[in-house]
């Protein structure tokens, strides 16, 4: 067996971490709250099945609660897929926020804090019809995490999703 392929393996023993199918994406993302500022930052990072980032963004937004924060960072990311064409072929979106999961795939109630957001992704998840959005543990979710808390505190390199930080090869799968 291959260095990669027993690294592989051992990620995803231990995390949980998959990579997605060959010819498809996998999106990872995540939010980074700061309750006192009322604002965050989100993270959003598309890797191919050999877990090299294709694609990447970081951005601020306004929030008063770090579940708007979540939705936010899905929000922008299906934006962002609609806007650079990535829309039709299969993609995996996943996420450790469980209640956001849950509450976009209608297997419960949508909490009145996300209710306006969620409504906005609703209309943009048709328009990508291979999307699946799945939930993960924050292990297998930690290099969007990583780089959304990266960014609020505004220490991650502009280049990030060109030239990868060291940290990252801890990461990738």
């Amino acid at each position: 067996m291959e260095v990669a392929q027993v690294k592989a393996l051992l990620l995803r023993l231990c995390f949980g971490r998959h990579p997605p199918d060959p010819q498809s994406l996998k999106i990872n993302i995540d939010g980074a709250f700061t309750p006192a500022s009322f604002e965050g930052s989100v993270a959003s990072i598309t890797r191919d099945h050999y877990g090299r980032i294709v694609d990447g963004f970081t951005s601020r937004v306004n929030a008063s609660l770090a579940l708007q924060t979540e939705t936010q960072a899905l929000n922008l990311t299906l934006r962002n897929l609609l806007q650079k064409g990535q829309a039709t072929q299969p993609l995996t979106l996943e996420s450790d926020c469980q209640i956001l999961v849950d509450a976009v795939n209608n297997l419960c109630s949508t909490p009145w804090e996300i209710r306006a957001l969620l409504n906005e992704v609703a209309t943009l998840i048709p328009a990508i019809p291979n999307l699946r959005i799945t939930y993960c543990r924050r292990e297998a979710n930690e290099a969007a995490n990583w780089t959304a808390r990266a960014h609020n505190s505004e220490s991650l390199p502009p280049s990030w999703p060109t030239t990868i930080p060291p940290l990252f090869g801890y990461f990738m799968y």
